[in-house]
């Protein structure tokens, strides 16, 4: 499914010839992904380690690639000045982004991974887009294919849920949420992570059909981010493209290419 519309990208006038290999990085709050892609036709190699990591894994992708340049974004603004301090990196910020209009009235409050996922999903899919983003939050975000991007929400994860209420109550104390799902739950730990999937799953279901009635368009629906292999099941004609933040660091990258060579 992700090779064919990835094969449609391909019409785009960008010449992946311009550059070896390219490591593409999204830091996020806990985590590190990092993409090593060769083409967009095909899949790149992906490590993801703790953010705190961040040094040590780049200093080992880049001895063993030596030639690869390194392109990313960044929700952790320290350790995006430590990476800057000791490697070549080139970090997009939201202003490289011009492509899509940024519906907030303070530009710079817009999370960076947010305004690379539609920028991603507009470049592949060539439709109306909602984007959702299984993180330490979930993001829910729309645009439509012409850039316009109209803005979305911001929802504690399921994880982020369990934490607080595990730290604001005296007798619960759980460390992960329970597999599966059922409507009523018969243990403190069952009622708690059904609760928690349920309030998630049809939650998310409700905010995309008001979407719909809204807009009354034809949204392509695309779930990413690191918990979205756990809630694909429960979303139907949803589609699951796990690294869509890295993909639209890829793209931005080649287009950054292609116009620094035209213009030299």
């Amino acid at each position: 499914m992700i090779k064919f519309y990835i094969s449609r990208f391909l019409r785009f006038s960008i010449s992946e010839k311009l550059m070896n290999k390219v490591i593409c990085i999204d830091i996020g709050n806990k985590n590190i992904k990092i993409g090593k892609f060769k083409n967009l036709k095909e899949k790149p190699e992906v490590f993801i380690d703790r953010k705190e990591n961040s040094s040590k894994i780049i200093e080992k992708l880049k001895n063993k690639y030596e030639n690869s340049k390194i392109y990313g974004i960044s929700v952790v603004p320290f350790i995006k000045e430590r990476l800057m301090e000791k490697f070549k990196i080139k970090f997009f910020e939201n202003n490289d982004f011009k492509e899509i209009k940024n519906p907030y009235i303070d530009k710079e409050k817009l999370g960076i991974d947010r305004i690379v996922n539609i920028y991603a999903a507009i470049n592949l899919f060539k439709k109306d887009v909602i984007v959702i983003d299984f993180g330490t939050a979930i993001t829910i975000d729309l645009a439509f294919k012409n850039g316009d991007f109209k803005g979305g929400l911001i929802i504690p994860s399921p994880k982020t849920q369990l934490e607080v209420l595990s730290k604001k109550t005296a007798l619960i104390k759980m460390d992960e949420i329970h597999k599966g799902l059922k409507i009523i739950g018969k243990s403190t730990e069952e009622c708690v992570s059904f609760g928690i999937k349920n309030v998630t799953v049809f939650g998310i279901k409700g905010i995309i059909d008001m979407i719909k009635r809204k807009y009354r368009k034809n949204f392509k629906i695309i779930i990413t981010g690191g918990d979205a292999f756990i809630y694909k099941k429960y979303l139907k004609n949803f589609l699951l493209f796990p690294y869509l933040t890295l993909y639209g660091v890829y793209i931005k990258s080649l287009r950054y290419e292609n116009n620094h060579k035209l213009s030299s």
